[in-house]
């Protein structure tokens, strides 16, 4: 696996450092629990050698955010990511929220607002520019993935996965990084239809025009 190889000897190079920057609704729960088995559990199983910097920008672990031991630069630690189509990633948070209308989540005001606000993906998506403005800053849970990625405008990360290949990269996963599970599981899965399916060319334009820069960055059509 030539592709393996490459990645190996890169991790190497910085004496196997590594952080995983998890981007919320990118299967970044799933890829966790594989490698730190119980992370989920309860607040002693977390990790605790800052791997798995919760739901961190690059640039906030290179500020010493969320991360345990030696502060981390980009010289010296292995930083990657899996990142994801913006409109599925953008349907994914509706159908996430609606899935999990818990008590737990009414400490987001947005949440709140969501869901007592939004019956429907039309509705959600129509009314963005009404209830980002109460989250922005709050939650990255609609936070761009070019914010979450890069330093100084560019891609800081070393391997980039792309959520629509995690099957097909799950071997190389699997071997880099030790993971602990011969398969990988999935965690806050949301249930729908494809996203095009969900999508009118009005609905396109809203989440494309918010998402702009993941589209260029990432290489996904408008």
């Amino acid at each position: 696996m030539e592709k393996y190889e490459e990645l190996k000897a890169k991790l190497e190079s910085y004496k196997n450092v590594w952080k995983f920057i998890h981007i919320y609704k990118t299967g970044g729960a799933s890829l966790r629990e594989a490698i730190h088995p119980g992370y989920f559990d309860t607040p002693k199983a977390r990790d605790r050698s800052g791997h798995f910097p919760n739901h961190c920008t690059v640039k906030q672990v290179l500020r010493g955010r969320g991360y345990f031991g030696k502060k981390a630069t980009l010289d010296t630690c292995f930083f990657w990511s899996s990142v994801r189509n913006p409109y599925d990633r953008f349907l994914s948070s509706y159908f996430f929220m609606k899935q999990h209308d818990a008590p737990g989540n009414k400490i987001c005001p947005a949440m709140m607002w969501i869901n007592a606000n939004c019956p429907d993906f039309h509705t959600y998506a129509k009314t963005f520019s009404t209830w980002f403005p109460k989250i922005i800053d709050k939650n990255a849970l609609w936070s761009t993935q070019f914010d979450c990625i890069t330093v100084n405008g560019k891609n800081a990360l070393d391997y980039m996965v792309r959520f629509e290949n995690l099957a097909e990269e799950w071997e190389i996963i699997k071997r880099l990084f030790k993971a602990k599970v011969p398969t990988l599981g999935t965690i806050h899965k949301t249930k729908h239809k494809p996203w095009q399916e969900h999508y009118s060319p009005e609905l396109r334009d809203i989440v494309y025009n918010h998402y702009k820069a993941d589209f260029e960055l990432l290489g996904y059509e408008r």
